[in-house]
């Protein structure tokens, strides 16, 4: 399950790389309804889905699937 904690002091501190991304109108929507619900900041609820999303990250070459299904034929 995805929990998202506040961050702590030190872990503001340690989230100090400023960074330009885009998104979506409907996700970003969704963080700001998420955030404002939980009081959690904004920042803290995508750095926590971030390193949630690379926590859980499976990374699968779909070029090794159809090297295996040509071989079979």
């Amino acid at each position: 399950m995805f929990k998202v904690p506040k961050l702590s002091k030190a872990g503001k501190d340690s989230a100090n790389i400023s960074r330009t991304i885009r998104f979506t109108e409907d996700l970003f929507d969704e963080y700001n309804r998420i955030a404002e619900e939980t009081g959690v900041s904004f920042n803290s609820l995508v750095l926590s889905a971030m390193k949630y999303a690379l926590n859980n990250l499976e990374i699968v070459d779909e070029n090794v699937d159809n090297n295996n299904e040509d071989s079979k034929n």
